[in-house]
């Protein structure tokens, strides 16, 4: 008891001593970083055995040049031991995605590496399901597309091509990848910095880069568009000639300008690629494949291997892709639906079919009861009769006013092109040039000198330059005159005669540039009735210098 008691009271004496404070907090300090390690998901430091990585495409493509730059990475970090790439080109990636889908099932050592252009082909084949039953697991990198040209294009620099498209935008034949992807929208861009409707641009799309590039180079097509990483190689072998990179940042290593460089303003889709694991993978397996992945781009030889490639590093974690991957859904839907997709009466006409197959079985089936069941299907016939009739009905009226809007579009589209026509031609006789060109059309949309300059990138000192050299070639006063100048053109004077000179007016050049089969187009050249009922310009100088105004009416 005594020894007991004595125990106590030493055990209080030690415990009150302040050094053992000071060999707590150590021992605290000591178990802190195993305490934090025990927290982190149980086998994320150590390296995986084996990785397999799916690049469906071919070798050299931007799907296997990401996957070669993660197998490098991956090994050299440590963080596989062993990593394999297997190759199932065909139709835009959706062979390869059919077959991880179906026997990589479950699978946790197993990665597709796929992109837009897959997205793009799933959703335009309707393969969405297939692609639905992926795991995105991070977007990693993204590829710059560039404009290029045969080498026996005579279109040196991207100006000559915009003033191709300007002058005949139908006579530019334009090839690139799938509708949705990064390449159409870039058409539609470079259409709109031309000053050109885009409907009027006819763009034929591929699965594969071979084939724009081969395409392309046979002379069927004046202009493609496409990946650099896929067009390289035609490049570097002369039988491509860039003219512009669709990118901000100019791609090191290349002498391309880039849009910015050419004032091509706006924003550009990138055409990215990632990393997906099988369905049905278990939360470790991806866990630890999202880890890999976050190391793999954390360090610094993953820039280094892109490098070569001339990618960039664009790392998405599993749910800023998986949003990513929705997004794209959507949009890429949006766009195969204002390319015109013809309407699917299948829905309509599959249950009548369905009903025919039913009635026929149904009478061979009873055939004793044919003549107590004959009033019903003289009028089950009769019913089918009338909804054949309806439905016949229906398809004509829907084929009119299919024909009734695109007459309308395109008699719109007559106009627009018609009223753009005049107004460089006006330009040329003016002689402006290319900036000032762009100066006045924005001038003609109405905005500031202070907007304008902002748009051009350039400083409103320039712009005002630009604008009274503008007025001064013109022989006009200001903005006003330069307005109204068009908007004779266009409204006219009340009494002139709308459907004079008909003949002598429309020359078969112009006839023959007409880019859609528009109602045709009257011409009214009374220039003195104009000058009478017109506003006066009063100009620097003695003599007054009025263009003639050409006055363009729909019939």
């Amino acid at each position: 008891m005594t020894s007991e008691r004595g125990s106590e009271v030493s055990l209080r004496r030690h415990w009150r001593d302040p050094g053992w404070c000071l060999v707590v907090l150590a021992c605290l300090l000591d178990l802190h970083p195993a305490l934090a390690w025990d927290e982190a998901p149980a086998g994320a430091s150590e390296p995986l055995e084996h990785l397999r990585l799916v690049a469906p495409s071919h070798p050299g493509g931007g799907w296997d040049s990401t996957a070669q730059a993660m197998k490098q990475v991956l090994e050299a970090e440590g963080i596989v031991r062993s990593v394999e790439i297997e190759h199932l080109p065909g139709h835009g990636g959706l062979i390869g995605l059919s077959s991880f889908v179906s026997s990589r099932r479950g699978d946790g050592h197993s990665l597709l590496i796929g992109g837009m252009l897959m997205v793009g082909a799933a959703v335009a084949k309707h393969a969405v399901t297939a692609l639905n039953d992926l795991t995105p697991i991070a977007q990693l990198t993204s590829d710059a597309d560039v404009v290029v040209v045969p080498a026996s294009s005579p279109y040196r620099n991207l100006d000559d091509l915009l003033a191709a498209m300007r002058s005949n935008p139908e006579a530019v034949r334009w090839v690139g990848g799938s509708v949705g992807g990064s390449d159409h929208p870039t058409m539609w861009q470079l259409a709109r910095a031309a000053g050109v409707a885009p409907e009027l641009m006819q763009y034929e799309s591929f699965p594969s880069a071979s084939e724009v590039a081969t395409r392309l180079a046979s002379g069927r097509f004046s202009v493609g568009i496409d990946g650099y990483r896929e067009l390289e190689r035609f490049i570097r072998a002369g039988e491509l000639r860039g003219l512009a990179v669709v990118s901000r940042q100019p791609i090191e290593g290349v002498s391309i300008p880039t849009f910015r460089q050419l004032g091509i303003v706006g924003t550009s889709i990138s055409n990215w690629f990632g990393a997906f694991a099988p369905a049905a993978v278990s939360d470790s397996d991806k866990a630890r494949l999202e880890g890999a992945i976050q190391r793999m781009v954390r360090s610094p030889r993953w820039r280094a291997a892109l490098k070569p490639y001339h990618l960039r590093s664009t790392y998405l974690g599993a749910a800023d892709f998986s949003q990513l991957l929705t997004q794209e859904q959507i949009r890429i839907s949006k766009s195969e639906a204002i390319t015109g997709a013809t309407p699917n009466l299948a829905p309509l006409l599959n249950p009548l079919r369905h009903r025919q197959q039913w009635l026929l079985a149904l009478a061979g089936g009873i055939v004793a009861l044919l003549i107590a069941l004959r009033s019903q299907k003289l009028a089950a016939r009769r019913r089918e009769a009338s909804l054949a009739q309806a439905l016949q009905e229906l398809s004509q009226q829907v084929e009119r006013r299919t024909r009734e809007a695109l007459q309308r579009s395109q008699d719109a589209a007559a106009v627009r092109v018609g009223m753009y026509t005049q107004i460089e031609r006006e330009f040329d006789r003016w002689g402006l040039t290319c900036a000032e060109r762009s100066v006045a059309h924005l001038m003609l949309k109405g905005l500031r000198l202070k907007d304008i300059a902002g748009v051009r990138n350039t400083s409103d000192r320039t712009v005002r330059q630009q604008a009274q050299a503008i007025y001064r070639k013109a022989g006009l006063d200001g903005r006003t005159d330069l307005a109204a100048y068009f908007l004779e053109s266009v409204l006219g004077a009340p009494e002139l005669d709308p459907v004079a000179n008909v003949a002598s007016a429309v020359s078969p050049v112009t006839a023959a540039r007409a880019p859609l089969q528009a109602a045709p187009i009257r011409v009214s050249a009374s220039l003195a009735a104009v000058r009478k009922t017109s506003r006066q310009h009063t100009f620097r100088g003695a003599a007054v210098r009025q263009p003639a105004v050409v006055r363009l009416t729909a019939v």
